[in-house]
């Protein structure tokens, strides 16, 4: 259950697509609501980076902290729904961009470097923390892309096969960042279930898909070998099918085909004979 966070419940039955994807902050007068900004700024920075929650230092926190990569750290939970508050699903420093934020501190350290006003530390700050920020944009954002590229690019499949690879890529990678502050074994989870809501979408999207490459099949079968496909207005091929043919009304189709100006005669003579046979 995540916790109680003092928005009121007219403002959540009211929240549009826009303030779902974007956040709730404008809607919300984030800037001004004293109660709201001081739960979202206890969990996250602006730009969705989460805030260590451990106020005591020693071994059992370190303990904790390690402990925390599998099973979550402390108040992940209110730093998922501050990050959603503050920039929605795909906002600035919202659920999914407030996973890649760099830690504010390295991000300082580097203008200070910039600026020949830097203090003790912070070159060692600088380069720990840009190396440490960039290797989780690589894992958290990269993996899941180069997966997206391999299954969309995939031979040997087709179109609707590789719609629903990608779909299925596409939910896992974004399970991981929605629920990155639950650790190993709840962005497993998130990310299990949100691949199969994607390969679900999918397979709906299978049907039609599957369709379009039946019809394109049949219109590619309907021209002779003489006539150069790659020469033809693709968006027509559905269109000239065994089915129509033999239903008669080539004039129709021929009307369309203004943009194969140049092989019209070819197409009209491929067209000619399919009829003839």
């Amino acid at each position: 259950m995540l916790p109680k966070v003092p928005v009121p419940n007219s403002v959540e039955k009211s929240a549009g697509l826009y303030d779902v994807l974007f956040g709730l902050g404008p809607k919300l007068n984030l800037a001004k609501n004293k109660a709201l900004k001081g739960y979202v700024t206890k969990h996250v920075t602006p730009s969705g980076y989460l805030k260590s929650q451990y106020t005591k230092p020693g071994v059992l926190t370190d303990v904790r902290k390690i402990l925390g990569l599998f099973v979550g750290q402390k108040g992940a939970l209110g730093g998922i729904k501050s990050r959603y508050l503050q920039g929605g699903l795909l906002g600035k420093g919202g659920v999914l961009r407030g996973e890649l934020a760099f830690n504010p501190e390295t991000l300082a350290a580097t203008k200070r470097l910039r600026m020949g006003k830097g203090i003790a530390g912070d070159r060692k700050r600088m380069v720990g923390g840009m190396a440490l920020g960039g290797l989780n944009t690589a894992v958290m954002a990269g993996l899941p892309a180069y997966f997206i590229h391999e299954v969309a690019t995939a031979p040997g499949r087709t179109t609707s096969e590789k719609v629903t690879n990608a779909l299925r890529e596409a939910g896992s990678g974004a399970g991981w960042l929605a629920a990155g502050p639950l650790g190993l074994l709840g962005g497993s989870a998130v990310s299990t279930a949100l691949s199969g809501g994607g390969g679900f979408i999918g397979k709906a999207l299978r049907g039609g898909v599957a369709q379009q490459e039946k019809d394109t099949a049949l219109a590619a079968a309907a021209y002779p070998r003489y006539v150069a496909p790659t020469h033809l207005d693709y968006a027509l091929m559905p269109a000239v099918t065994p089915l129509n043919i033999r239903h008669g009304a080539p004039e129709k189709v021929l009307s369309s085909a203004h943009s194969g100006d140049n092989l019209l005669p070819n197409y009209e003579l491929a067209l000619h004979n399919s009829l003839a046979t």
